[in-house]
């Protein structure tokens, strides 16, 4: 399937970023001879610095966003495009884009991407006041369409892989879990709410789509 085939052409990159986000977590074991066992754990991870420092520097400003009037000092135009700023400006607070900011910027540095979907709707917020959601997807769960431009940073569609547990699906799609295949052993046990599924979401202009494997 298409989901596959994006999976095996990424596997390289994918890998890399594997590694990278090893490294952050301190789980690669670096060879230190002339430390001792005790001292080892002291050494500073220089990877988790760096992302952590450049990433936040790089986010600690957001881009300041202007709307030009469609008709230059008409006081009706002038107000219009001040407003719109306005309202911009509030999506971007109830989005906590600030924090969202670091997140992708750190991504950024760490990975060479940091992938942004926006929304018309989405978040807690934008559901209820109808206004865009942003959406910062971890690299390593995104596949985007082959794209033969290495520098369109707007693919035709992108998958995004979920690792999502069984009690996820029953709280938010209770019909749609109820038909999902759930294996034969212990498909009703005090842990089956635990099992792990993946979730594969669909994005292109047109629409999402949701498809649990």
């Amino acid at each position: 399937c298409t989901f596959e085939r994006r999976r095996r052409n990424r596997g390289g990159y994918i890998q890399k970023m594997v590694e990278v986000q090893r490294m952050y977590d301190g789980d690669i074991w670096v060879p230190l001879p002339e430390l001792d066992e005790n001292e080892r754990p002291g050494v500073a991870n220089l990877l988790l610095q760096g992302v952590e420092q450049l990433g936040m520097r790089a986010s600690s400003v957001l881009p300041d966003t202007n709307f030009a009037p469609l008709r230059p000092g008409v006081d009706k135009w002038e107000a219009m495009a001040r407003d719109q700023r306005r309202a911009y400006q509030g999506w971007e607070d109830m989005n906590d884009l600030e924090r969202k900011e670091g997140r992708r910027c750190r991504f950024l540095v760490a990975y060479g991407s940091g992938p942004t979907i926006i929304k018309p709707r989405g978040g807690p917020v934008s559901i209820k006041r109808s206004m865009p959601h942003w959406q910062i997807v971890n690299p390593l769960s995104l596949f985007p369409a082959e794209n033969a431009d290495p520098d369109d940073i707007e693919p035709s569609d992108v998958i995004i892989q979920r690792h999502v547990t069984l009690g996820w699906l029953r709280d938010r799609y209770p019909i749609q879990a109820l038909n999902l295949y759930k294996g034969a052993a212990d498909s009703n046990g005090a842990h089956a709410g635990e099992r792990k599924f993946d979730l594969l979401e669909y994005n292109d202009a047109e629409e999402t789509v949701l498809i649990v494997v």
